[in-house]
């Protein structure tokens, strides 16, 4: 039977891949990626070997112990004995799973192969591309599981809130964030990105804010508070606003900071005291 060498390589690269992110899904840690390169080249290299000893039983025997053992040495550093056998053990455990599901694999698609210690097979194409296939199905699909997940589990905290102030109203896109627990004399504080801030209040110019000018003949109960997580500078604008409305409820004298950070695709970040129903609301 004839033996590829790029059919070797190329199996012997995905069936370690996937022993490799079977140990990591069991564990629950993540290896480098530079070692599983390494496991995966080294399994390889010397899977080239086989057929040139494999009439040698007792020499196979060893070889593959050796083999075995320098691959898991790749993996990891271990400190201690016992933590290098529960690794030698779990890859070879996966080894003779995944070899098994292979072999399964070609005896139900009736492709002729003999074994003698290692699975030799004919085929058009190595056997590991079905391999490749699945992964990279698998890595696609829970790609887009992820963002339908964050999607359904995110859309209940979007809300399209209308800001009012005693001279005008803003009709913008907010997110109540399950993180904002910033407070102020006890009453949560909400943010509110710079451009949101300067189409609400259109007497402001930017450069009252830069240099500090006093605009509380504009703006109420104007407070400088600091805030951690949202920007460079200690000390941040506070107000209070009139009145902001999102699923048919408004809510009376609110407080903002004004943070100049980028806050994405939202103009407002609402407080976690919003989430429930639980907070002082008063009905249109």
């Amino acid at each position: 039977m004839s033996i590829f060498v790029e059919y070797v390589i190329v199996d012997n690269i995905v069936m370690n891949y996937i022993i490799l992110r079977l140990m990591e899904l069991t564990i629950g840690i993540r290896f480098k990626r530079i070692c599983k390169v390494v496991v995966c080249v080294i399994g390889s290299a010397l899977a080239l070997i086989m057929p040139i000893i494999m009439q040698y039983k007792i020499i196979v025997f060893l070889y593959k112990i050796f083999s075995s053992i320098i691959m898991v040495l790749c993996i990891k550093k271990h400190k201690k004995i016992k933590g290098f056998l529960v690794y030698y053990l779990m890859f070879f455990a996966y080894t003779f799973f995944v070899g098994g599901v292979c072999l399964g694999l070609i005896q139900l698609l009736g492709i002729d192969y003999t074994m003698s210690s290692v699975v030799m097979y004919e085929f058009d194409f190595p056997f590991g591309v079905f391999g490749i296939i699945l992964i990279l199905i698998l890595k696609v699909m829970s790609k887009v599981i992820g963002v339908v997940k964050s999607k359904i589990s995110t859309s209940n905290f979007i809300k399209k809130i209308s800001l009012t102030t005693e001279s005008n109203t803003l009709q913008v896109v907010g997110f109540i964030d399950t993180g904002n627990k910033v407070n102020y004399n006890g009453d949560g504080v909400s943010i509110i990105s710079i451009n949101a801030f300067l189409r609400l209040y259109k007497d402001i110019e930017l450069s009252d804010i830069l240099i500090g000018n006093t605009m509380s003949d504009k703006i109420k109960s104007i407070e400088y508070i600091d805030i951690s997580g949202i920007g460079v500078a200690k000390k941040y604008l506070s107000f209070v606003l009139d009145c902001i409305e999102f699923d048919g409820r408004k809510y009376l004298s609110q407080r903002f900071a004004l943070t100049w950070k980028d806050l994405g695709e939202y103009e407002v970040v609402l407080h976690s005291k919003f989430l429930g129903g639980n907070y002082e609301k008063v009905n249109s």
